[in-house]
């Protein structure tokens, strides 16, 4: 049996982490990485996922309700102590940022099997469509025949043509060489493509297309941390940036939708100001 297939998936690995005795039934998400991580190591995988791949399964699960945030912890990052939290703080996007902890709220819940699956149905989104291989067509091989040798050509004379006289050559330029765009690029230039229907969404508020820009933007989101995995250098780093603020435009959606419902003009144009930012300047 493959190595793969003995590891739990994120899901599943974060219910049963959770669940352990020796824990108190809760854990902040830096802690799981690093527990998921040697997890796969025992398992024998050696491509390991990254940090914001991770941190999207865990968000996929408290916005399903399977977990639910359960307390921060400050964390000090330089040689000063802690600074302490505000009361009544919430999980918010942003570095640096204390540990967030979280427990399971139902280990039943089928978001554990599969996270983006569940979270799309209780959002009423459209299960997203596998991507399909045609199947490989065989083609039968042409009969070959024995070559026979062609029989000598004789060249025919050309009578002598004497050419004009050609001017100086005028040394060619050299071509120009235009700089081949990098995945980071590509991927900043597909995130403007938000910003006019953003701009839309302003004057002429619609729930519907709402929905269909978050769904959008959330299949982006996809793309670039899939992308950014398989990067290296800078390209990971610029990617990594990118998918940072892609996460803290999804936070915008429910408050847009809350604002739109009570008729908070003032609310509603913030959280597109928070949707906004995932477009580079």
């Amino acid at each position: 049996m493959p190595a793969r297939l003995d590891a739990n998936g994120p899901g599943e690995f974060i219910r049963d982490h959770l669940t352990e005795p020796s824990l108190g039934g809760r854990d902040y998400v830096g802690s799981m990485y690093q527990a998921y991580k040697e997890h796969l190591r025992a398992a024998g995988v050696t491509r390991l996922p990254c940090r914001l791949t991770f941190h999207k399964y865990v968000w996929l699960l408290k916005e399903s309700g399977a977990i639910v945030f359960d307390g921060a912890e400050a964390v000090s990052f330089g040689q000063g102590t802690p600074q302490p939290l505000p009361p009544g703080y919430e999980p918010s996007c942003g570095t640096p940022a204390p540990r967030h902890f979280y427990r399971v709220v139902d280990s039943l819940d089928p978001a554990f099997i599969k996270p983006e699956t569940v979270w799309r149905q209780r959002r009423g989104l459209a299960a997203p469509v596998p991507s399909s291989r045609p199947a490989a067509r065989v083609q039968a091989l042409p009969e070959v025949r024995p070559l026979t040798p062609a029989p000598p050509r004789v060249p025919l004379l050309a009578p002598a043509v004497i050419p004009p006289a050609q001017p100086a050559a005028v040394p060619a330029r050299p071509p120009i060489r235009r700089r081949r765009r990098t995945v980071a690029e590509i991927a900043e230039e597909d995130a403007r493509v938000f910003q006019p229907r953003i701009e839309a969404l302003r004057t002429h508020p619609d729930p519907q297309e709402l929905a269909r820009l978050e769904d959008d933007l959330l299949a982006f989101f996809d793309r670039v941390l899939d992308t950014a995995d398989r990067s290296r250098s800078d390209n990971r780093r610029r990617l990594l940036a990118l998918g940072q603020r892609l996460e803290r435009s999804a936070g915008g959606f429910d408050k847009a939708r809350s604002a739109l419902a009570g008729g908070d003009a003032a609310g509603y144009q913030a959280a597109l100001d928070l949707i906004a930012g995932c477009c580079p300047q």
